[in-house]
């Protein structure tokens, strides 16, 4: 819920990740933490700190065409230990950095 928040904030931040790992996104790391993220365009998505700043981001892909329907939120863990964040018809990967 983002309703206390200003609408140029609201819109940046669609979702919430909490990781205990490092992540690798789209070749930067992101540290262990708290994040928001959401697309700020039908092509790109963002990993935002708690100041709302961008620490990460890249290209948005489609969406699995093969699940049902488009659902507002799905994360699926992929073979290769990473996981597919797909909202709505749109979908990014985030995978554990590598040590």
């Amino acid at each position: 819920d983002n309703s206390g928040y200003s609408t140029g904030i609201q819109q940046k931040y669609q979702g919430l990740l909490i990781t205990e790992v490092p992540l690798e996104v789209e070749g930067k790391i992101v540290p262990p933490g708290s994040y928001g993220f959401g697309t700020s365009s039908e092509t790109h998505y963002d990993i935002l700190d708690i100041n709302a700043n961008e620490i990460a981001g890249g290209t948005v892909q489609p969406a699995d065409a093969s699940k049902n329907r488009p659902v507002p939120l799905r994360v699926t863990l992929n073979p290769d230990n990473s996981v597919t964040v797909a909202m709505g018809k749109r979908a990014f990967s985030l995978k554990p950095a590598v040590h």
